[in-house]
């Protein structure tokens, strides 16, 4: 899910990045998933790279009544994995910083998660335009020719 929205400034209590326009979209993403019932809430993650999202997604899943969706960092799921997965990326901004989705081993643990569905949200353009290694060009490539994007 490619977007234009700019990541959010810090605000108080935040010292991560947060992006609330992914927030509430992976919010109602994960509550049409659990509507289809093929997928209950414990086999879905949502993972993001920062922890003010996850903070801040976490939120949301309360207030909504999801608690057993699991919501993380992409550092601290390694090695664990689920049926579905939902990626926020975050980073939107003028300043062309993209952070840590520049990280090789970060991308490869974050893509490396799902067995049955995967979903990341981000603004891809902004990403492949910032980034040093072209490993997200080439992602957003590959999904483009399959026609998921």
């Amino acid at each position: 899910i490619n977007h234009l929205v700019p990541e959010d400034q810090r605000s108080f209590g935040y010292t991560s990045k947060i992006n609330r326009f992914e927030s509430r979209y992976l919010l109602n993403l994960t509550k049409y998933l659990i509507k289809q019932k093929q997928f209950r809430p414990d086999q879905i993650t949502i993972l993001s790279m920062y922890l003010g999202q996850m903070s801040e997604i976490r939120e949301l899943l309360a207030n909504s009544m999801l608690p057993t969706v699991k919501c993380t960092t992409v550092d601290n799921y390694q090695g664990e994995e689920n049926e579905i997965i939902l990626l926020s990326l975050v980073r939107s901004n003028k300043e062309g910083k993209i952070g840590f989705l520049d990280v090789k081993n970060r991308v490869c643990v974050a893509l490396s998660r799902a067995r049955s569905g995967f979903y990341v949200i981000g603004n891809l353009d902004f990403i492949c335009k910032s980034e040093k290694n072209g490993e997200w060009k080439e992602i957003v490539e590959t999904m483009k020719e399959k026609g998921k994007l």
